[in-house]
């Protein structure tokens, strides 16, 4: 060790004296991002000081700086050994004020997030999760706990800050959604400022689904049966309650009815107060701007919007409130120069006609919304009468793929693509037209 003051010495091997065998072994796993798992082998779990001694070779600790070492004692729950190191011994870095320590060297929140993690980890979900990793046998003959799994991982570059997918995905196929639960508690490539703050059960999801129509629409129009509905429903209902939400859904509801299933739904986000975003998922026939009761009377999106607002719904304040509206924006259809192959059975119906005289602004006027338009302003909107329209059906694949490592904006991209790639029989395709008003990124 270098020439350091006595104080400092007796400091550290006053901390090195009481270290458990485990809490080696946790310290070590926690700076593998400063030093490699190479070197950190190398030192037994019962020779602590010799873990400092490589810890001051690679600059972590220094005798005017133990902030790193103090926040991690913090961090493996040792607070009786971080209150040795006191302030003198931590000058470079401030303290924040949830006690933990800022700057460059404070462990950073991925490294945690791993802790976390492999410490929820049973013996029984190692070796399924070996299994299910496929891990040489030889190597998971060497791996006996979380941290040893996660290290392999990192290794075999399965795993790292910046792609967490692999992990969450064997975490849901061990049924451990309470640790994927994790990764949205902790911000890991954000500032958590930047992210809105989620807790699971997310809140309600609220699905509309119009399938059959009475009557005619106030210009004598006589709405055709959506054949093929059904499917976006059960879908949607499916992908909603795997995502973490309690979902509530309607059918064929006239147009004030419409209005009274919004208000039920707020009126229990009011009541609950817990709600950390809210979904509402629409499909029936539409227009510029309105969509349709299954009465054939008109309801004008931008009112239902409206309902959502801060002053309307406290409950929703500065939170994520998405809404994905299945329905025509007007009549014109896009042709594309090619018909795909993959695409050419599709049964391509519309759903619904132009009606220009009722145009209406639908765009939210306030910060945190989304509006999921599943066409472009004035354009048709596509549905196969086997398997359900074009954009739900990409939803629901994508989101259903994506939501455990994709921000709701980054999935969004993904199902535009997926649904203007699409073509119908007739060579008629569709590009979905997203509204954001949202100012943080979402991860579910």
């Amino acid at each position: 060790m270098a020439q350091t003051s006595k104080k400092y010495r007796q400091v550290l091997k006053d901390i090195a004296d009481c270290l458990k065998f485990s809490d080696v072994s946790t310290i070590k796993f926690l700076c593998q991002e400063k030093i490699g798992a190479g070197a950190l082998d190398e030192i037994p779990n019962d020779e602590p000081v010799e873990l400092f001694c490589l810890l001051e070779e690679r600059l972590v600790i220094s005798e005017n700086d133990l902030t790193w070492l103090k926040d991690v004692l913090k961090k493996i729950q040792r607070n009786d050994l971080a209150k040795k190191i006191t302030d003198e011994f931590c000058q470079q870095s401030s303290t924040q004020s949830d006690g933990s320590m800022a700057g460059p060297h404070a462990v950073s929140p991925y490294r945690v997030l791993l802790k976390t993690v492999a410490d929820g980890l049973t013996r029984s979900n190692v070796t399924k999760m070996k299994y299910l990793l496929n891990v040489p046998a030889g190597i998971g003959q060497k791996i006996h706990n979380g941290q040893d799994l996660l290290t392999h991982l990192e290794g075999s570059g399965q795993l790292s800050e910046n792609n967490t997918t692999v992990l969450k995905d064997v975490l849901s196929e061990i049924y451990r959604e309470d640790l994927i639960k994790e990764f949205n508690d902790i911000s890991i490539n954000e500032d958590g400022a930047s992210c809105y703050p989620m807790q699971r059960p997310y809140g309600y999801t609220l699905i509309i689904n119009n399938q059959t129509f009475a009557g005619q629409t106030r210009e004598g129009r006589i709405l055709p049966e959506r054949v093929g509905s059904q499917v976006d429903l059960k879908n949607l209902a499916d992908l909603w309650k795997k995502v973490g939400f309690k979902v509530e859904k309607y059918e064929d509801l006239k147009a004030d009815k419409i209005y009274t299933a919004v208000l039920d739904v707020i009126e229990e986000i009011e009541k609950t107060q817990n709600s950390s975003c809210f979904v509402c998922c629409i499909m029936t026939h539409g227009a510029m701007g309105k969509i349709y009761g299954s009465d054939s009377k008109f309801v004008y999106i931008k009112d239902i919007i409206n309902l959502f607002k801060e002053s309307k719904t406290p409950a929703l304040a500065g939170k994520p409130k998405l809404f994905f509206i299945q329905a025509c924006r007007g009549s014109e259809r896009l042709t594309g120069q090619t018909l795909s192959e993959s695409a050419s059975s599709s049964q391509g119906q519309c759903d619904d006609f132009n009606d220009s005289s009722f145009r209406h602004n639908a765009d939210a006027e306030e910060d945190h919304f989304l509006l999921g338009y599943s066409t472009a302003s004035g354009c048709a909107s596509m549905r196969d009468i086997q398997c359900g329209s074009w954009y739900m059906n990409a939803l629901v694949e994508i989101f259903g793929q994506f939501y455990r490592s994709e921000s709701v904006a980054d999935m969004m991209m993904r199902v535009n693509g997926k649904v203007s790639e699409a073509y119908s029989l007739e060579g008629y395709k569709q590009c979905p037209a997203p509204i954001f008003t949202l100012t943080k990124k979402l991860y579910f």
